[in-house]
């Protein structure tokens, strides 16, 4: 991605609703770039149903021949790799925009876990990120430890 440095992280923004359960209403997400893509999200933990606040996260892109793999190592983000590097907000909520299209996996830093869908805890989510796009992932869940 021209123009980004290694620092560069897409925080969600802080003109979220301040309620302490998953909600993504108020939620202001730009359009994206011709050809980019944007995905959004509130992050919960599995467990203890607790937002997930101010969690460094990352995109890694999906791997395989059908690209709808988890890396075999996750060791967490490698921009040069194409992981694009996120931080959900003070409500759990996150966002990432201008992305190039392709399927990823949103990974949360700490253990580098991939999060799941709502209905399960051992699959992780495949997130396929199309041109001209934007995502909403609604509330998803990180079960890792």
């Amino acid at each position: 991605m021209s123009g980004k440095t290694e620092t560069d992280v897409y925080p969600a923004p802080e003109n979220a609703d301040l309620k302490l359960t998953p909600t993504l209403s108020h939620f202001i997400i730009p359009t994206p770039e011709s050809g980019k893509a944007s995905v959004y999200g509130v992050l919960v933990n599995f467990a203890t149903s607790a937002l997930m606040n101010n969690v460094d996260i990352y995109l890694t892109r999906a791997v395989g021949e059908d690209h709808n793999q988890v890396p075999p190592f996750l060791v967490g983000a490698i921009e040069k790799n194409g992981d694009i590097k996120g931080k959900t907000n003070n409500v759990g909520q996150f966002m990432f925009t201008n992305i190039p299209p392709g399927n990823y996996y949103l990974i949360v830093s700490m253990d580098l876990s991939p999060v799941t869908p709502k209905d399960t805890t051992t699959i992780p989510l495949l997130i396929q990120l199309r041109p001209d796009t934007i995502t909403e992932l609604g509330t998803i869940y990180y079960s890792g430890n």
